[in-house]
């Protein structure tokens, strides 16, 4: 179900968040039970004592110039869809999430989270995930295996199910932008196996219905993780891949989207159809070096091809997409302030044959005159409260032709309910 927000009820929206917000946190700090970690997906699916939860979070950002220049973005070089947009200068409500999680003592378990955010001046509400578990021990193998249906944020990486509140920046990363128009969410079965050494085996099959599929052909997606934990330490790292395929995949943003405003380039005729695969490897180190100092690091590195063809109602192309994406985030924590920087760089390459190829290329946005996307990301954090962030970021975004440095002030805040 989706809700849409007119557009002259946003302004009012940010300051109705604030109003929850601070009667959240008034609520929360007579509660003797407060709980202070944020409702993380590995939190989820680690946590099966019998019990019910219901842990909210958002964010609310204050930008002072829009990100993109266009009515509907569009990084030069790849074709993009689901729900990938810009940022609007103003506020924005940038995450809103309410989880409810049922735990049952044979090891069934199951998950409502509803979500909410903004953008092109409207708003929507929507569940962002709804599924039935089972958590089976097997205590002779040393592991747990964990079956999941139902509507799922894919797991391959720890950052496609990230909120925003969860996040080393305010927006989204460029590359789950570029590649899965924000984050892959779709209807579809989960089955993983994590061995108490750490290691962690999963396979996840989709209906395909989502950006980068079209509903023509399942996707499917295996990954593999390690996590180590020490005293003063912890580390994650995997490596991922990603298979779909489409028949007739158009940008959704113009044409099947319920809100966004028209575009200056109409891609909306243009269909894709072939094969998309995307390969993953991500690292993560958390370091508690010194009392009250916290050293926090993130390195991931994508690739996505991109073999068929591209057509319109007259024209056809052969397309052959070669696309990489590398992100590294460092923070540095002292007691309640943290810096932190963030840089992410785009690739692309086309080749295009047939003689429609230049001028199909042209609409469909995938000319790039050689220049990279970059996006440089500058913050400082400040942990008012164990349920409230404050965070100042200096935002460097040249995916597009032109650099456009904004700032951006923003609320974040979380907790568990119940």
């Amino acid at each position: 179900m989706t809700i849409t927000m007119p557009p002259k009820r946003l302004s009012k929206l940010a300051l109705q968040v604030l109003a929850c917000t601070s009667c959240a946190l008034l609520a929360q700090s007579a509660q003797s039970h407060t709980d202070s970690s944020p409702a993380t997906s590995s939190t989820k699916a680690s946590t099966h004592q019998p019990q019910t939860t219901v842990n909210g979070a958002l964010q609310v950002t204050y930008r002072t110039d829009d990100s993109t220049s266009q009515n509907l973005w569009q990084i030069p070089g790849i074709l993009l869809g689901g729900e990938a947009h810009g940022y609007e200068r103003g506020p924005a409500l940038d995450s809103a999430n309410l989880t409810i999680r049922h735990v049952h003592d044979n090891g069934l378990y199951g998950v409502i989270e509803i979500g909410s955010h903004s953008h092109d001046g409207e708003a929507e509400v929507e569940f962002e995930e709804v599924l039935v578990g089972y958590h089976l021990p097997l205590p002779e193998q040393n592991a747990t295996a964990v079956f999941e249906a139902g509507h799922l944020n894919a797991r391959f990486s720890p950052f496609n199910h990230q909120h925003a509140n969860e996040k080393a920046s305010s927006e989204d990363h460029l590359a789950y932008a570029a590649f899965f128009g924000g984050h892959f969410t779709d209807n579809g079965l989960r089955a993983h196996l994590t061995h108490d050494s750490g290691w962690t085996l999963g396979i996840e099959a989709w209906q395909g219905n989502e950006y980068p599929g079209d509903g023509t052909h399942a996707a499917v997606d295996g990954y593999v993780h390690y996590e180590l934990n020490q005293d003063k330490w912890k580390t994650n790292a995997g490596i991922w891949a990603f298979q779909t395929q489409s028949e007739v995949r158009t940008d959704q943003r113009q044409t099947g989207h319920s809100h966004g405003t028209p575009a200056k380039t109409d891609t909306s005729s243009v269909q894709y159809g072939g094969d998309s695969v995307v390969f993953g490897a991500f690292a993560q180190l958390d370091w508690n070096f010194a009392e009250d100092w916290h050293w926090q690091t993130e390195a991931e590195w994508l690739a996505y091809s991109e073999r068929g063809d591209i057509r319109d109602e007259s024209r056809l192309a052969g397309l052959k997409g070669d696309y990489t994406a590398g992100r590294i985030y460092s923070a540095l924590r002292y007691n309640k302030q943290q810096i932190g920087v963030q840089y992410e760089r785009l690739s692309l390459k086309n080749h295009l044959s047939g003689s429609a190829g230049p001028l199909i290329a042209a609409s469909a946005g995938l000319l790039n005159p050689g220049q990279d996307p970059e996006k440089t990301t500058i913050s400082y954090n400040w942990f008012a409260h164990q349920n409230l962030l404050v965070r100042l970021e200096w935002i460097y975004n040249r995916t597009e032709l032109q650099s456009n440095p904004y700032a951006a002030l923003g609320l974040v805040w979380h907790s568990r309910l119940y």
